[in-house]
């Protein structure tokens, strides 16, 4: 993998353990993101751990297993990037809400979306019940929400505060997704500590 590369990595808790303690962080959406992707490769079920790398599936990737991660990000690094995607933050980092422009240069032809996702660093919970029962375990890049553009090019958006919001922990991702391939043909992320100088 080449090491100048950028990689934008979003964890997607979805709401399908019922059985378990609720899980803060769950989110149908990314339940109904994993339905869509399992249609498109004919796969007859969901499950979790699931790793997608642009639009494609990691089988056998299970906790560290680094050598999946690193072939399936090989595998994705000679594609061409078609779409640009910039994000601008308006507002200070920690307003509630934050406020932010974007634009879109070079979409793809057919239809598509854009998705802002803030993410959360650093969060660290007690597992009380599951495989992981007992435990304390820590998470990087947690969706906090996924803010649908739609097909604009230009424009201004915001994005409210959640539970357990810390904005120096927080980044902001702008992702351009191909509807009929679900691949990110376009990304970017805004980490809200870059914007404020003590």
């Amino acid at each position: 993998m080449d090491s100048g590369a950028r990689v934008f990595p979003i964890a997607c808790h979805v709401d399908y353990w019922g059985s378990l303690p609720v899980d803060p962080y769950m989110d149908a959406y990314c339940t109904e993101m994993q339905r869509s992707y399992a249609q498109l490769w004919g796969a007859p079920n969901i499950y979790t751990p699931n790793m997608v790398i642009n639009g494609r599936e990691q089988w056998s990737f299970v906790g560290g297993n680094t050598t999946t991660l690193e072939a399936g990000l090989d595998d994705v690094m000679g594609d061409d990037v078609t779409t640009g995607v910039s994000l601008w933050v308006t507002s200070y980092p920690w307003d509630d809400p934050v406020v932010f422009d974007f634009e879109v240069v070079d979409p793809p032809p057919g239809e598509w979306e854009l998705v802002v996702v803030p993410v959360q660093r650093g969060i660290v919970r007690e597992i009380t019940a599951g495989e992981n029962g007992g435990q304390t375990l820590e998470h990087d890049n947690v969706a906090l929400g996924w803010h649908l553009q739609g097909a604009e090019t230009a424009g201004s958006a915001s994005i409210e505060q959640v539970d357990d919001y810390v904005w120096d922990e927080v980044s902001l991702m702008a992702l351009v997704r191909d509807l009929e391939t679900l691949e990110v043909v376009g990304a970017t992320a805004v980490h809200l500590a870059d914007l404020y100088e003590p």
